[in-house]
């Protein structure tokens, strides 16, 4: 059965006080299922809008531990991202043969390239600071205020994704200076 599963006689079709109450009259279909039908329609449309805006992606992500806040910025219509600011950490990542000494993580460029395809970011690079190793990456949206950012070596199958979530507020956390 397709459509309302409920005949409107032709006499009633004409009665505009009739149309505006059919909705929400009882009849033998079950309006939750068609609410529920309705409802997916709305998200799916809304999640498809902000997907669809390629500058959806622009301004500050935090991580989900928050300790790294990255601004997403566009150059020659590729997306990028840099460190804007991070929580120090007491046993100093410098002190890890394999990572990027912290005190040179600020305005790092640590996402590059992406271009955006389809609802997503691609062919791009992320750069993980703590092991100075960088990742082929994707970014997709999650939410209207969520990105899912995967970082992998060749095949997505087997990478890993972090989400980060969208910065709002004024001003970035205090960031301390001292050594």
């Amino acid at each position: 059965v397709f459509g309302i599963d409920n005949y409107i006689a032709p006499k009633e079709s004409k009665n505009l006080l009739f149309l505006m109450k059919f909705p929400f009259k009882k009849y033998k279909g079950k309006i939750s299922t068609t609410l529920i039908v309705l409802f997916s329609l709305f998200v799916a449309n809304a999640t498809f809008a902000q997907a669809s805006n390629p500058d959806f992606l622009l301004g500050n992500w935090i991580s989900p531990e928050k300790d790294l806040i990255i601004n997403c910025y566009k150059c020659n219509n590729k997306y990028f991202g840099k460190v804007v600011w991070f929580k120090k950490y007491e046993g100093k990542i410098e002190d890890n043969a394999n990572g990027i000494q912290e005190s040179t993580w600020l305005n790092t460029v640590v996402v590059k390239d992406l271009t955006y395809c389809n609802g997503k970011w691609i062919n791009g690079t992320i750069h993980d600071l703590k092991s100075d190793k960088t990742y082929d990456a994707v970014i997709k949206p999650r939410t209207n205020n969520s990105i899912d950012i995967r970082g992998y070596i060749y095949f997505q199958l087997f990478g890993r994704t972090i989400t980060f979530y969208r910065y709002e507020e004024k001003q970035l956390p205090y960031f301390d200076t001292s050594n």
